[in-house]
């Protein structure tokens, strides 16, 4: 059995966080594969995993400096004697892989989460550079999780180094729980957000979607965010003046299944993309999706059938699907058919598994 340790941050729970605890689940579930996790933090994604019997040991990055926090994930892996490491980030990509050439280990495997090195700080393009610079001497493999971020990483790294393996989830069971109450008035039809509020994300562009659909379509939408972020108090006054009365702010949800069962359809109006977790959780939830054609989105969905497309940064291409989706409920229940199918075939949290334990194969 390979044993295979998972190295996150673990500090907030994001899309990195949510396909890495899917990950694996699913890996220790097959059997094959024994999955323990170091995280650098105790939060949301240490309880979950504990939760489902992961083993899991915290090294507390707040208390300590890149060098003494080195030195821990060396003397965890010593003690784990993992025979695969398995990073999911820039700091975890340089610690694992620095303790492995310090330590005579297989260079670890990184996942490529979303756009490669897209940074908007001046600190974060630091990160980024060191990052990639750093890929072709500390990583083994690079897993991609979309073709667009494959062909982003085949820019500076070797094709036989790159392994395309697309995100998964488990497929939530019929009927389960209850739906979020959201508390707008003269909404007939609910748009639906979730993720983090960050300025990538671009929900400035979805609140005036929605006031311009109420206004021109005349369809009574409105418009519900699960997340929180630095963005929402600046969101805040946008809807407050653009669509007031239209939009709710959920705030961070653990539990999401409310909220998808709550709305009528999915939007994303992000920037840039890897393959978002969020969409996949959307269309198994065979809700029709609205998004900008960015990273692995139009590979889910416009080669499926499965959802309409925009051009990113369009308030008013966002408006134009959704007033065809909101306008048309046959169209949206077609949509939502054809997305369900697409996540079943496609994008189970165990065909990744599958295909992750192929590459753990190759390198161990």
């Amino acid at each position: 059995m390979i044993r295979v340790m998972h190295i996150l941050s673990g500090d907030l729970w994001a899309g990195a966080e949510a396909q890495a605890y899917q990950l694996i689940r699913a890996l220790r579930l097959r059997g094959n594969c024994d999955a323990i996790a170091l995280l650098l933090n105790d939060g949301l994604l240490a309880r979950r995993l504990r939760q489902a019997n992961v083993p899991v040991e915290i090294v507390e990055e707040s208390h300590n400096g890149f060098g003494a926090l080195l030195g821990l994930v060396r003397n965890a892996i010593r003690r784990s004697k993992p025979s695969v490491l398995h990073t999911h980030g820039y700091k975890e990509n340089l610690l694992g892989g620095l303790a492995a050439r310090l330590d005579g280990h297989s260079l670890p495997v990184r996942t490529q989460h979303g756009t490669p090195f897209a940074a908007t700080t001046s600190r974060m393009r630091f990160y980024s550079w060191i990052d990639r610079k750093s890929a072709p001497l500390l990583a083994s493999k690079i897993i991609a999780i979309s073709d667009a971020v494959r062909i982003e990483l085949a820019r500076f790294l070797a094709p036989e180094r790159i392994r395309l393996v697309p995100n998964g989830i488990s497929l939530p069971e019929a009927g389960i729980g209850h739906a979020m109450i959201v508390p707008l008035d003269d909404c007939s039809f609910l748009i639906g957000a979730a993720g983090r509020l960050a300025p990538e994300k671009r929900i400035d562009l979805l609140i005036r979607a929605i006031a311009h659909v109420r206004e021109s379509d005349g369809l009574r939408v409105g418009l519900v965010l699960a997340g929180d972020g630095p963005e929402r108090s600046a969101l805040e006054d946008a809807a407050s003046r653009l669509a007031p009365g239209q939009v709710y702010f959920a705030g961070f949800q653990e539990d999401l299944h409310p909220f998808y069962q709550a709305i009528d359809m999915y939007a994303i109006s992000s920037d840039r993309e890897g393959l978002p977790i969020s969409l996949l959780e959307a269309l198994s939830h065979s809700l029709p999706v609205a998004a900008t054609s960015v990273g692995g989105i139009p590979e889910v969905l416009g080669s499926n059938d499965a959802g309409l497309l925009t051009e990113r940064g369009s308030a008013t291409g966002l408006a134009r699907l959704i007033g065809t989706i909101a306008g048309d409920r046959s169209l949206a229940r077609q949509l939502g058919d054809r997305g369900r199918r697409v996540v079943e075939e496609n994008y189970s949290a165990a065909r990744t598994a599958e295909l992750m334990e192929e590459v753990y194969n190759e390198i161990q």
